[in-house]
């Protein structure tokens, strides 16, 4: 209800300022995204022994762990007791499984180098679903979408928010009006195509949030991981691999026959052989006319796993009177023949797309 209702008043002042946020389509980012957007909680013990609980969001940027969040979010190391001196704390990031359930993808570390104002966590794995992000300027947006993930919330929530043509005194971020309460800290910024174009850092007043835009700190990540792919991409790997060596061909063959006396009769065949290396691919199709003849079915001749032949047989008659049509049959054949791979063929595909991308 409260959200309903911070809503509603947001969508008055918006439309007082005739700025009504457009363009961005809200759940189609959310659904492109979801996988990669991640709660961060942060817990320890301030300077007083009291124990601090702190929830706000973040984005997998990289699939072998590598998140982006607020510097805020995690507090300077003053706010926590120290431990060695290390601040007294743990950082830990949870996501959505492949049911939707919220799961813990385990604790993280942090990078805090100035003077950007995102902070680097990382946390142990391979193969996570990761952000598209945006490398460079995104100019005349004057809309974006966040991804949020409020504390009790079981999972994340988009919502739209409005971009200052302006950010004037606020320097080079990213102003986004939207009237946000609790899990905003760290949330992904996104712009046309689901694209990450910021993450959102600070609050500037009730009504407006600063994101810092993400091609200004992309340096400080580290490169994409050469991660190996996993069954599912293999197999994709290699059937567009395939695809791509087998030099597919179209063919078409024809025949008939007539029988042009009375009680003629003819028998006759329409049959194509695949040139050496190649095979028959698929299923062959066949146009028949007939008068007073018939068109067999087709029928394939195989050489091992290789369909080296395709051939229907042709009949006709003429019936046994003075006068009539003749009879006559034909039939037309059209496919396709793809060269065939070899063992040798077939394992230097399947070690390519083995290899790490």
């Amino acid at each position: 209800m409260i959200r309903f209702l911070c809503a509603m008043a947001l969508t008055t002042l918006l439309i007082a300022e005739g700025a009504i946020a457009q363009g961005i389509d809200r759940k189609a980012t959310l659904k492109q995204n979801r996988d990669v957007a991640v709660r961060v909680t942060v817990t320890g013990r301030n300077q007083d022994g009291q124990v601090v609980v702190r929830n706000g969001a973040g984005v997998m940027v990289r699939s072998n762990g590598t998140v982006a969040t607020s510097k805020s979010l995690l507090g300077r190391d003053e706010d926590w007791r120290s431990n060695g001196g290390v601040p007294d704390r743990t950082i830990e990031v949870f996501a959505t499984d492949e049911h939707g359930v919220v799961v813990s993808r385990g604790r993280a570390s942090a990078q805090l180098a100035p003077p950007s104002e995102v902070a680097i966590l990382q946390i142990t794995g391979q193969n996570f679903p990761s952000a598209t992000v945006e490398d460079g300027q995104v100019d005349d947006m004057s809309s974006a979408v966040l991804i949020i993930w409020e504390p009790d919330a079981n999972g994340p929530d988009a919502v739209s928010g409005d971009l200052s043509a302006d950010p004037g005194r606020f320097g080079d971020v990213l102003v986004v009006r939207a009237l946000l309460t609790t899990g905003w800290e760290g949330a992904g910024l996104y712009g046309p195509g689901g694209r990450l174009i910021g993450v959102i850092t600070k609050r500037i007043d009730d009504t407006r949030v600063a994101g810092e835009k993400i091609y200004s700190w992309l340096p400080r990540l580290p490169p994409p991981p050469n991660v190996r792919p996993n069954e599912k991409q293999v197999l994709e790997c290699e059937s567009a691999e395939r695809d791509r060596r087998i030099e597919r061909q179209p063919f078409t063959i024809a025949n008939s026959i007539r029988c042009e006396n009375m009680g003629d009769s003819q028998r006759g065949t329409v049959i194509y052989k695949a040139p050496p290396d190649f095979t028959i691919a698929g299923q062959v199709s066949k146009a028949d006319e007939t008068n007073y003849g018939t068109v067999g079915p087709i029928e394939y001749k195989n050489e091992g796993s290789r369909v080296t032949e395709a051939r229907v047989d042709l009949s006709c008659s003429t019936p046994n009177r003075p006068f009539g049509p003749g009879g006559w049959a034909g039939s037309t054949l059209s496919g396709y023949i793809e060269r065939v791979l070899g063992d040798a063929d077939l394992n230097q595909i399947r070690q390519g797309c083995l290899r790490p991308k």
